[in-house]
């Protein structure tokens, strides 16, 4: 039968090569060849051709053989979709056997040779016929008898004669590296990274530089910035005498790459090859358009350049990496902005455990908040606050959070309960003032009157005991793993510009004091799009004073009261307006009768003119909460307009205001024409339409609704992600009745919805004009924002 020899191929300059069909690793090898740099010959074979191999069809290797010399030794690698998928470990050396041994210990010495083949047997016992590796534990060093120990070790396992054939060993390799692909465990493991279900692997065969032997050899790493920062540094590791990535597995013999007064370098030893690496390099940033990591061998002097990789980074590196290769002008800023995932714009707001730390899982819940925190447990919001006078660190651990517990969870590193969603307090707070927080943590037993915690495994954890909070994995750690400090930098200000000057959507904050008003400001947010009055009388001694007036028996009595809070709230209204320089402030009255803490009257009205004074005009937006009719909207609406009207009688001066509506109820949002009629704006308050429109609790849900999407009854949890099919349905309804009415109105959403990259998406869609979200949400907003505005215009 005819061989499809479309299935490999030769990488050359004009191959058919790409990464949809033959992986990654094969397309950037052709790329450097392009670039004329000294890569061993290579085939690389398709995904088709490892499908093909994994069905028990194999290519013809006579052919693919054809394109090396007959002593070539040879390595195969994969060549995933995306580096991010992993796949089956390298196999070096193939090709190796008795005859070449001998061959090689004439031209590189008997030690080189026989590390040479010992590293195959090896290799090739536990990574393609799946032997244990403990078969060669009772072998020690790489010479001659070690390469023969391991010979026997491989026979008396398997009762036959090692591989001596290179087709054999390279069918043998290819059959193992495409079965292991597709088996449970590594399909599992990719799609967990966000592979698709029937992601291809291909391969590359290519040709051996040892990296051992006489004079100048060895193997290693170099790349032009460092991964934890992103900043201009040559990194990276040679290790004489190696092979593959060992420079970066053992520091045995390992040079540092550039001149170091630690020990001996690369660019001391060999300057030639250390100026040909980092040109290679630089070649490669320009015209390959990324910072790359570069796989190298030398052998006997020369140098081989193996594989160039994407460098591997962390979110801030990511940031300056971006930033700096378009202020270079070799991307451009919006490209620049494209390649930042915006919710990794998070891991620079807030500190977060190192990734490539160990992990002791306790428990998980839902991540309300992020950021981690380490620190004791208490159990209280006096415990916490005694904590913080003494300097120490704690995480407040309460079955749910109330306004009681505010002084608390300022003077908390971090907080955890054992109810809650997205939406509950301690989430609204914890995300307001970059709180870590998980909540609903209901696989953990609270027992609140012992000050214990009973966790799945039945560990119990005290008054007192070290934990920390991963609120952006929704994780509960033992102890204090390594943490990652946040990093707010020149070149994040300058990410978030761009995205700016591209987003065709304004994202304001959801801000409730003075504190949370000056964070949005220093994230440049447009403005404030929900002030929730009520939370500015969370503080203790406010709170005392608010709850007076609830209780209070007569109309008299409850302004005896009212005359006390309302310099507390004017203060905070004036100090909002001035931080937020003459850019929309939304105010969001109580739920009546408590709308009287509005300072609505003519004295509050006009402590706002004094404001206006101190900077830039302030024009206020006063939106009336829970509405679902029209005549709601007229009764309010006339109240507000007398007492404006009479503030201008009374002082002289003319000031503006809008009035507004938040639609929150089902019934709003089908009525929003009519409801219209009076509004200058519409916000769509999407947590509580969310939690009316599918009849759930939202601290409730918290409880279960991941069970729900791992059931496949929601593709996502819609306190996290709006519904488009339900919710998003709603939205779209009032928007186009709205507009029919009144083509100018401003139509926004103030859940924190609006700061998911997703909602955002649907809201540009229907014509939202802004959204709110809290503020340390609103540069992921903004990003967001900016990337649906490209990929429309690229689209």
């Amino acid at each position: 039968m005819q061989q499809d020899t479309s299935k490999y191929s030769l990488i050359t300059p004009s191959a058919p090569i790409a990464t949809p069909t033959h992986g990654g690793r094969a397309k950037c090898l052709q790329r450097l060849l392009r670039l004329d740099l000294p890569v061993p010959t290579t085939v690389a074979l398709s995904f088709d051709a490892i499908k093909s191999i994994a069905s028990g069809e194999l290519p013809d290797l006579g052919a693919i053989l054809g394109h090396f010399d007959p002593d070539d030794l040879l390595c195969v690698r994969p060549s995933s979709e995306s580096p991010d998928w992993g796949g089956p470990s390298a196999i070096l050396n193939i090709g190796m056997n008795s005859d070449r041994f001998s061959e090689l210990s004439k031209e590189l010495g008997a030690t080189a040779a026989a590390e040479l083949y010992l590293r195959f047997i090896q290799s090739y016992s536990v990574n393609v016929a799946r032997l244990d590796p403990d078969m060669f534990d009772h072998i020690t060093g790489t010479d001659e008898t070690a390469m023969r120990e391991a010979l026997r070790a491989y026979e008396d396992e398997t009762d036959e004669e090692f591989p001596q054939d290179i087709a054999t060993q390279l069918a043998e390799v290819l059959r193992s590296m495409a079965r292991a692909w597709d088996g449970t465990s590594a399909r599992l493991l990719r799609q967990a990274k966000g592979a698709p279900a029937d992601a291809g692997l291909g391969l590359v065969v290519q040709k051996m530089a040892f990296g051992l032997g006489h004079g100048k050899c060895g193997s290693g790493v170099l790349q032009l910035v460092n991964s934890d920062t992103g900043a201009s540094q040559i990194t990276g590791r040679y290790r004489t005498q190696s092979q593959g990535r060992e420079a970066l597995e053992q520091t045995k013999g390992a040079l540092y790459l550039t001149r170091d007064a630690r020990g001996p370098s690369l660019e001391e030893n060999a300057p030639a090859i250390y100026q040909k690496l980092v040109s290679h390099a630089q070649l490669m940033r320009r015209k390959l358009r990324e910072e790359m990591q570069i796989e190298f061998t030398i052998q006997d002097g020369e140098l081989h350049i193996l594989d160039g990789v994407r460098v591997a980074r962390k979110s801030r590196a990511a940031v300056r990496i971006a930033v700096s290769l378009a202020q270079d002008g070799i991307i451009t800023k919006e490209e620049a902005v494209m390649r930042i995932e915006p919710r990794a714009l998070g891991e620079l707001l807030h500190r977060q455990v190192d990734p490539e730390a160990p992990r002791d899982i306790l428990a998980t819940g839902v991540a309300a908040s992020p950021g981690a925190a380490s620190g004791k447990i208490v159990f209280s919001a006096e415990a916490a606050q005694a904590s913080a006078s003494r300097g120490e660190a704690c995480v407040l651990v309460r079955r749910e959070t109330s306004p009681e517990d505010i002084r608390g969870m300022h003077a908390a590193s971090a907080v955890l309960t054992e109810r809650g969603g997205m939406t509950s307090h301690a989430a609204v707070i914890g995300r307001g003032i970059g709180l870590p927080c998980v909540v609903g943590a209901s696989s953990i037993r609270f027992q609140m009157n012992k000050r214990r915690l009973t966790l799945p495994d039945g560990r119990i954890l005290k008054d007192g005991d070290i934990i920390t909070v991963d609120g952006t994995n929704g994780q509960i750690l033992d102890g204090t793993p390594p943490m990652i400090e946040a990093a707010l930098d020149d070149t994040f200000q300058t990410l978030l510009t761009w995205a700016e000057d591209i987003s065709d959507i304004k994202v304001r904050a959801n801000a409730d004091t003075p504190s949370d008003a000056q964070t949005a400001r220093n994230f440049n947010a447009h403005g404030i799009g929900l002030c929730r009055t009520e939370h500015m009388f969370f503080d203790a001694d406010r709170l005392t004073v608010m709850r007076e007036m609830i209780f209070s028996d007569s109309a008299m009595d409850r302004r005896a009261v009212l005359d006390r809070l309302l310099p507390m709230q004017r203060a905070d209204f004036i100090e909002l307006f001035r931080i937020m320089q003459g850019l929309p402030v939304c105010i969001r009255l109580f739920d009546p009768p408590l709308h009287e803490f509005l300072p609505s009257d003519r004295a509050g009205l006009l402590d706002l003119i004094e404001a206006s004074k101190d900077g830039a005009p302030v024009v206020p937006e006063i939106m009336i909460p829970l509405v679902s009719a029209k005549r709601e909207v007229e009764l309010v609406k006339t109240r507000v307009d007398a007492i404006a009207a009479a503030v201008r009688t009374e002082t002289g001066q003319s000031f503006d205001y809008r009035l507004g509506v938040m639609v929150e109820t089902p019934r709003a949002a089908l009525r929003a024409d009519d409801i219209a009629l009076n509004s200058k704006f519409l916000s769509f308050g999407t947590n509580d339409l969310t939690q009316m429109t599918y009849g759930l609790s939202r601290d409730d849900a918290g409880r279960f609704m991941s069970t729900y999407v791992k059931q496949g009854v929601f593709p996502e949890d819609p306190f996290h992600v709006l519904d488009a099919e339900g919710v998003g349905e709603l939205l779209r309804i009032g928007v186009e009745r709205a507009r029919r009415e009144r083509p100018d109105i401003v139509i926004s959403i103030c859940g924190e919805h609006g700061g998911s990259p997703e909602s955002i998406a649907l809201c540009r869609k229907i014509g939202i004009d802004y959204v709110s979200c809290s503020p340390f949400r609103v540069p992921i907003a903004r990003l967001a924002a900016a990337q649906l505005a490209i990929s429309e215009k690229i689209g």
